[in-house]
């Protein structure tokens, strides 16, 4: 009722006195922007301490560093935040080790960033750093170091060809060192997108530069990717990517440069709802230079095929082949591969899940690579007699001329002539005498020559993989189960047995998951070509929360290994146990302390190997003074001296 009548009284007075509202409607009310406008001013000031100790024995060393910091930082505005906005900050800090030390460091440095027209087309960011460090380490001349970093960047926000641009510089000198140093580093790139609807493209380009005492390096790189839909639905797409890349060092002693490019393209495309293919092609090229400054090169392309189908989103098979030929090393290496993978996933009653996988795999790798030569071998002795056969030490295919030589009794070097004195038998790798002598007279010789060893070795690799995943209730009950192989036969070439390398995996583990606990159990074995390891494991996890300002978590894990003896060792058993344990607890809404143990256990053999820790923490905030207090001690057991280490580190900050 009330409001009625106030209402019907405004409405009155309105229709009675209307100049005098019309007066109060008509007044304006001018703000004028000011040039400069200042934020908030944020101070810092802290101060930490710290303490470290360490025993082995009879022998302990420990050391304190106390060290205090303060930090300012502000924000100013020009015409308006979205116009130019600038951060500042600052800080200075001093570390010293306490005791007969007289090591220290002082540290200030200061951050400027500007961000200007953040809300139009084209918004730029412009940022300084500068930080200075003088040094003193007590057993040498004090020293500085300076970093600084500066970086602009800019971007045009254009709704087809949005384009991002960058440049930075920044430098560290030294000073007060025997030699002083500084290097200069710069670097800048340009990025261009375009979304065309039915097609997007991305390009950048990318330079660094990098200089410092007598060396110079520099990287020039550019990309280009596409992405194409072929068709209105995008069933069919194509993506193209291309990279190059030229980098160069230069030093007094040499100059090594490097070129990097790689060309790739891929086409997916779907068939229909449960049919899907796909082709993909790939070009790599690489040169540089070895120590001897001679240019080598490495190419590799690759071509690959695939087709996958769906059944009602439960049954999923694909099959693949692939092409792969690589150029290096004065030869060459082809690989072919197929691969075939059967994905099963069934819905379960009361929220259960079955998931079963298996692929297998195939490739056959001829290998054409050259010879790799050995170092020359000089002066070999031998005695021989007429007509006999030498056969030398080194295993391998001979190249390039066979020297020999011997003494004769004035003990003057007579070199030999190939084919006259001896024949050498490139395919055999013997040397047949020919020299006329005594057929009872032997002579000492020494022979020079040169092998080259081919490695190369045509096989196969077969690879299997099998998973299992079966999970009950949620996910509360969930176990696994997997079985890999892979294993390599020689088909031709260098080898010293069929079976180049092999390797066997089984994993079966099970886990189950409850309110506050976990128990988990695992059984694993492991067969390569030279070595067998086999494990078993437990583990339990408790986490809670009481009271909802308390936490407590305990945790144990147990594992027991079996290593097969190999060639190299003898076998033997390991034990590794360990068990930890952290409460939490929160204190007047403003602190908050823990306790944390841990314990480790090893067993190796005779050997045993005992790790027991402590640690705890206490953080507290009261208005706009915070701490933090942590301390704690490690002791390591086992067959030599007992060592301990032991820290505490103090820190409050307060903020005004």
């Amino acid at each position: 009722m009330r409001r009625k009548m106030a209402l019907l009284g405004l409405i009155a007075a309105t229709c009675n006195c209307p100049e005098v509202f019309a007066e109060a409607v008509n007044e304006e009310v001018v703000f004028h922007r000011s040039l400069f406008s200042v934020g908030d001013v944020y101070q810092s000031a802290s101060v930490s301490y710290g303490y470290t100790a360490h025993s082995a024995g009879k022998v302990s060393t420990s050391s304190q560093n106390l060290a205090e910091r303060y930090g300012i930082s502000t924000d100013l505005a020009i015409l308006d935040p979205d116009v130019v906005l600038v951060d500042l900050s600052g800080g200075v800090s001093y570390q010293q080790r306490l005791g007969n030390s007289n090591a220290s460091l002082l540290d200030y440095s200061y951050n400027i960033m500007g961000r200007g027209f953040r809300q139009s087309y084209h918004p730029m960011q412009l940022s300084s750093v500068r930080s200075s460090s003088t040094i003193s380490t007590g057993y040498l001349p004090s020293y500085s170091v300076d970093r600084t970093f500066n970086k602009f960047s800019a971007s045009l926000l254009h709704r087809s060809f949005p384009v991002y641009m960058y440049l930075t510089n920044s430098t560290v000198t030294t000073r007060g060192l025997t030699n002083d140093t500084t290097t200069d580093t710069n670097s800048g790139g340009l990025s261009v997108h375009h979304n065309g609807g039915w097609y997007l493209s991305d390009g950048t380009v990318n330079f660094s530069t990098s200089s410092a005492a007598g060396t110079e390096s520099r990287v020039y790189s550019a990309t280009q990717n596409n992405t194409i839909d072929l068709d209105a639905a995008k069933k069919y797409r194509l993506i193209t990517k291309a990279s190059l890349s030229d980098m160069l060092f230069q030093s007094t002693a040499e100059t090594v440069q490097q070129r990097i490019g790689f060309v790739s393209g891929s086409f997916s495309g779907q068939l229909g709802k449960a049919l899907a293919t796909s082709l993909s092609s790939d070009y790599n090229y690489s040169s540089t230079q070895d120590f001897q400054g001679k240019k080598q090169t490495i190419q590799s392309t690759n071509f690959s095929a695939g087709l996958a189908h769906s059944l009602y989103q439960s049954l999923n098979t694909s099959v693949g082949a692939s092409y792969g030929k690589t150029y290096a090393l004065g030869g060459g290496q082809d690989v072919v591969n197929g691969t075939a993978t059967l994905a099963y996933r069934k819905q379960l009653p009361a929220q259960g899940q079955l998931s079963l996988r298996g692929s297998v795999a195939k490739s056959v790798t001829h290998q054409d690579f050259a010879d790799t030569l050995l170092p020359k071998v000089l002066d070999e002795p031998h005695t021989v007699r007429q007509g006999d056969t030498v056969t030398l030490t080194q295993d391998g295919k001979l190249v390039g001329d066979v020297k020999i030589t011997s003494v004769d009794e004035f003990g003057a070097t007579i070199v030999w002539v190939a084919e006259t004195d001896y024949h050498v038998d490139y395919t055999t790798g013997r040397i047949q005498i020919l020299r006329a002598m005594d057929p009872t007279a032997t002579v000492a010789i020494l022979v020079s020559y040169q092998v080259g060893v081919n490695k190369n070795v045509d096989y196969t690799t077969d690879t299997q993989n099998y998973q299992a995943l079966l999970a009950l209730l949620g996910g509360r009950y969930s176990f696994a189960a997997n079985y890999a192989t892979s294993s390599e036969h020689r088909i031709s070439g260098d080898a010293a047995t069929s079976a180049l390398n092999s390797t066997t995996s089984v994993t079966v583990s099970g886990i189950a998951r409850y309110e506050t606990n976990t128990y988990s159990l695992e059984y694993g074995k492991v067969t390569t070509t030279s070595e067998e390891v086999s494990h078993v494991g437990a583990a339990w996890t408790y986490d809670s929360y009481l009271g909802g300002r308390d936490h407590v978590r305990v945790s144990a894990r147990d594992t027991y290994s079996m290593h097969a003896a190999t060639s190299a060792q003898s076998g033997y058993d390991q034990n590794i146990f360990s068990a930890s344990a952290t409460y939490s607890q929160s204190l007047f809404q403003q602190l908050r302390a823990a306790l944390m143990c841990n314990l480790s256990d090893t067993r190796t053999g005779n050997t045993v190997t005992d790790v027991v820790g402590v640690r705890t923490s206490l953080d507290g905030s009261f208005n706009s003074l915070s701490f933090s207090l942590t301390a704690g001690t490690r002791y390591y057991f086992s067959s030599g001296p007992t060592t301990r280490d032991t820290d505490v580190n103090l820190q409050i900050t307060r903020n005004f």
